[in-house]
């Protein structure tokens, strides 16, 4: 019976040991031998804690004893534990124990399994590694992200005021009377203003407080109109007005005329043929709104649900996709709201952007209050 179980064991892959109950070594295989250096016949008679490292071992022999003591079964030992075995020549390493009693008519025995895990948590060990790599990697891929998308930004919001102070000089260039070019230079400097405003806002967002003016939305969407007069002219593009009430606010200009900057410049350019650009106000209670309409091709209703979201764009490669997630945040700071309607329909395709803000006679309320 010995020898079949000895031979037995020694097909199995790993260390094999039989102890009994008081953790005496009475049967082990070659494997067994092998992995911890041993002379077969050595280790037979010894205790099995002639494997453990001697800071374990006191509450080896005490975990065994309770092991054999209680009512024994097949198991992993000490799961959920790093687990460490010791050769003859005083080296360890770290090892993957499992337990399995065995009752026989001479008493309890325990055949242990014991496997070297070196390999694997070598392996293990890499893996950690080249994922905090990969962490830290992908962290930098992050702020690089972020740094193209904010100078994407940077580079779309810039664009309208230079593409706009640009067609002024060339105004100016081609004379007007004396009247229309100081208009013309004082919208030129108004650009500039808003190129550095955009700048500041971008860059350093809570920097500084930012002075609340009183405007009048009807003279900074004329504003702001002007400064595309050779793209309108150039698309064959209508504009009509339909201002109703004072539309007074107090509110930073330069915030308010980024926000019609963006959303014309969107207009002219879902009108490439041609059409009609409607600009118009009017007060409601405590707010003004302020609607944007033009008769081009229209939003896709697939479309729609994403308008407002970061680098989504429905311009293709011309397009950037932070036009009105930045126009949106804006209104927002300012205690706004912006929404859209949009038609594909032959019959009256167009897309209309309202936005509300509040009216001058609520911003001095609160500031009463």
């Amino acid at each position: 019976m010995v020898y079949e179980l000895r031979t037995l064991l020694d097909s199995a892959p790993d260390a094999m040991f039989v102890v009994d109950r008081d953790g005496v070594i009475v049967l082990l295989n070659a494997q067994a031998g092998s992995l911890f250096g041993y002379p077969h016949d050595e280790l037979l008679g010894k205790k099995i804690e002639q494997l453990v490292p001697e800071r374990f071992r006191g509450d080896h022999s005490r975990l065994r004893a309770g092991y054999c003591s209680s009512a024994p079964r097949v198991r992993a030992m000490g799961a959920g534990l790093e687990l460490f075995a010791l050769r003859k020549d005083g080296s360890e390493f770290p090892a993957e124990i499992s337990l399995s009693p065995i009752q026989t008519a001479e008493g309890l025995f325990v055949v242990s399994a014991i496997r070297d895990v070196s390999d694997r948590k070598q392996t293990e060990s890499e893996i950690r590694k080249l994922n905090r790599q990969l962490e830290t990697a992908l962290q930098r891929s992050e702020k690089l992200a972020a740094t193209g998308r904010l100078a994407m930004t940077i580079a779309h919001e810039i664009n309208n005021p230079l593409e706009a102070a640009g067609n002024l000089v060339f105004l100016l260039k081609h004379g007007r009377e004396d009247g229309e070019e100081k208009k013309l230079i004082h919208t030129l400097e108004q650009q500039l203003d808003q190129i550095k405003n955009i700048v500041r806002h971008t860059l350093a967002p809570h920097r500084q407080a930012v002075e609340l003016v009183e405007t009048s939305l009807g003279e900074l969407l004329d504003d702001v109109c002007l400064t595309f007069d050779v793209r309108l002219k150039k698309a064959g593009i209508h504009v009509s007005r339909a201002y109703s009430g004072d539309g007074l606010v107090k509110l930073p200009p330069s915030d308010l005329r980024q926000v019609f900057t963006n959303l014309i410049a969107n207009a002219i350019d879902a009108m490439p043929a041609g059409g009609d650009l409607k600009l118009a106000f009017s007060s409601q209670e405590q707010f003004v709104s302020v609607e944007i309409t033009d008769s081009g091709c229209g939003i896709a209703e697939d479309s729609r649900p994403h308008v407002f979201q970061q680098l989504f764009t429905t311009k293709g490669e011309k397009g950037t996709g932070v036009g009105l997630w930045v126009t949106r945040n804006i209104v927002e700071s300012l205690g706004g709201t912006i929404t859209f309607t949009s038609s594909t329909n032959i019959a009256d395709h167009g897309t209309s952007f309202v936005v509300r803000i509040p009216s001058l006679q609520k911003t001095i309320a609160g500031s009463a209050a």
